[in-house]
Formats: structure tokens, sequence, C-alpha cells
């Protein structure tokens, strides 16, 4: 399965993926051992600057698409859309002023489905910043975390420690 040596930052996460490894019953499943495969993403980022980049471009490309900056349509006038609507600017305004104040990036916010949708300028160049800086563990969860839940918004301000899991 991996041929490469695994290097761990912490005893404590070396304990994790052992414990991954020793959980697996005949066949293995790599998808039910999330920290290994972090952690071998990570090697290959650390080893491969092409696989770097195309990490980098990938989670720009899912901040230009954030699902958080989707919403209703204003216009719609169902009571479910304005409900809709009002509950999306509850749950979410408080993470877009997380973003502005503590980030200093700006995101679009879409009402309805755009034809096009771009990252500002200084958005872009702002986050390309805080990759360039990141090592390769960093980089890969969040690149993890955007594939994940469609958005690299959410897991920026969650490492950053200004959201929780909850």
């Amino acid at each position: 399965f991996y041929k490469d040596n695994l290097f761990f930052p912490s005893k404590r996460l070396a304990y994790a993926v052992a414990y991954e490894w020793d959980s697996q019953n005949t066949p293995i499943s790599l998808t039910a051992m999330p920290l290994t495969s972090i952690l071998s993403k990570a090697m290959a980022v650390f080893s491969q600057e092409n696989f770097m980049e195309q990490m980098k471009l990938e989670i720009l490309a899912y901040l230009s698409n954030d699902q958080i900056s989707y919403r209703e349509p204003e216009n719609e006038g169902s009571s479910y859309s304005m409900q809709l609507l009002q509950r999306q600017k509850e749950l979410i305004d408080p993470i877009f002023e997380l973003i502005e104040k503590k980030l200093e990036i700006d995101l679009p916010i879409y009402h309805g489905i755009p034809f096009e949708t771009k990252l500002s300028h200084n958005t872009s160049r702002k986050v390309d910043e805080w990759l360039k800086g990141m090592d390769p563990l960093g980089l890969t969860l969040i690149h993890s975390l955007s594939c994940e839940c469609k958005s690299t918004a959410l897991p920026l301000i969650f490492l950053s420690g200004m959201l929780s899991i909850q």
C-alpha cells in the first residue's frame, strides 16, 4: 500500500495512525484511514513541488465557488424561500464577518446561481500568501477539508482557531 516512509510531527499522531492500521480487517480499507491518507498526501506535497501547486490551485478554485457564498435568491416570494434566506443570514453572516475582519478577505455573496464566479485580486493574493507559508501537513489539511465540505473559507477559519467544529 504505502512504500514510502511516513514521518509524524508528534507521537500522538503516530499512535493514532497505528490505531487506524490496527483496526483494519481484510481487505484493508484505505477510506477508513483518514489520518494515513492525509499524512501520505502531505509527504507527496513535501517531495513533489507540482503536487503542492496543484493543491493550491484546487484550494483557490473551491474558494472562488465557496458553498457559503450561495444564498437563496432575495426576490423569491415563497415563505419557504424567505425562511431559508433568513436562516442562511443568521448562520452564515457571522462567518462572513469573521472572514472579513480576522482574515481580511472578501468573499462575494451570490443570490441564486451566478454565471461566473471570481475572487477579488486582494483575496486571491492574500490566500495565496497563506498557502505559500504553510507546511505540507497544513496545506494537505486545508485541501482535504476544502474537498470534503466544498468550502475553503470554513477550513481557513477553523484551522485559524476562530470557529469550532460545532
